[in-house]
């Protein structure tokens, strides 16, 4: 995955975060948001650094 679709994601994914908080969206947006962020953090190195710490 190229890093401009991963901040276009990002993106929306704020956007729909925000929006939820505003009452605007429906339960299966927010489960999408929450997924995409998981997966987004996952990645980070930091995480994937005390993942390999445990191995």
């Amino acid at each position: 995955m190229t890093e401009e679709l991963k901040t276009v994601g990002d993106v929306v994914g704020v956007s729909s975060t925000l929006a939820l908080l505003a009452g605007w969206l429906p339960p299966l947006v927010s489960f999408v948001t929450l997924v995409w962020f998981s997966i987004r953090i996952y990645e980070t190195k930091t995480i994937q650094n005390l993942i390999k710490k445990d191995r």
